[in-house]
């Protein structure tokens, strides 16, 4: 069904993009100081998606970092779905995943499109595409709220490189919306989550909504202790060959690969989960904050 913008049908991503209050609707996104963020959030790493209901303990629903990749959020009238989308060929499968997740008798839904940038290596415009025509071809009717990619949040530095305007954001449980964020905190367990799609591919849902935990089950993977190599890389080496948009990536990018060569270098599935082999799970405590069960 063709997405809906201001109760008009739009065909076409390059139509959309040439909309003048889609334009404005960027810059109204993108002038709102970035939220705070320090406690009942529930964070979504790159290859993760997931879902809240309204009606929880939990205020944002958010990601960070998105400069190639792109912040997807869809919602009804009961909760709402959250996915870090970083190719364009997983567009499909992972707008079904987080569709099964969200009322099914509610066909209309609200969509909120953050993220990529347009940079030399050209990757953000295929998953921008990817989700435009994906969502237009399916039988639920969209309505865009916003949708703040490629040239609309992209701007030239005074060095001259392309850098993205807005890379972290959060949906607003009780305002219902997409909005800038400034994380505190982005856990738990980064490495951990980086190493699941490193060794499976597969994207991930780390929230269980019946028991309102995070739950990482058990998955096999062993040490590289070549990876200690790495730890001590310079910025601009990992920037080089670990990102698809280097120019535009987050202070923490850096140290996050960092801290993923550690713990791949040093840690095995058994050291993690032990030899029973039970999940890793994280309630949320009276302040909000994740802490181990």
């Amino acid at each position: 069904m063709p997405l809906i913008w201001n109760d008009v049908t739009v065909s076409t991503l390059e139509e959309l993009q040439s909309i003048e209050s889609v334009s404005e609707s960027c810059r109204n996104f993108i002038s709102k100081p970035p939220k705070d963020i320090t406690s009942h959030c529930l964070y979504v790493c790159q290859a993760e998606y997931s879902a809240i209901p309204f009606n929880t303990s939990l205020h944002w629903i958010g990601t960070a970092g998105a400069t190639t990749c792109h912040i997807l959020a869809i919602y009804d009238s009961q909760s709402v779905a959250l996915g870090h989308i970083d190719s364009e060929t997983v567009v499909g499968d992972t707008i079904s995943s987080m569709e099964e997740l969200l009322d099914a008798d509610d066909r209309i839904r609200h969509v909120c499109v953050v993220g990529g940038v347009v940079e030399a290596k050209g990757h953000s415009l295929p998953i921008s595409e990817n989700l435009f025509d994906t969502l237009s071809s399916r039988s639920e009717r969209y309505i865009i709220d916003v949708w703040c990619t490629l040239e609309h949040n992209s701007y030239v530095h005074s060095d001259g490189k392309t850098k993205a305007r807005v890379t972290d954001a959060v949906f607003d449980v009780q305002q219902k919306e997409l909005i800038p964020a400034k994380f505190q905190s982005r856990g738990p367990e980064l490495p951990l989550r980086s190493t699941r799609y490193y060794k499976t591919g597969a994207y991930f849902n780390p929230y269980d909504l019946t028991t309102g935990t995070i739950t990482f089950p058990y998955f096999e993977f062993s040490s590289n202790p070549g990876m200690m190599g790495a730890v001590n890389l310079p910025d601009d080496f990992i920037l080089a060959n670990c990102s698809t948009s280097p120019d535009c990536e987050p202070d923490f990018f850096s140290q996050d690969m960092r801290d993923l060569f550690l713990f791949q270098a040093t840690q095995t599935s058994q050291r993690v989960f032990g030899q029973e082999k039970r999940p890793i799970v994280y309630i949320l405590d009276s302040e909000g904050q994740w802490q181990r069960r």
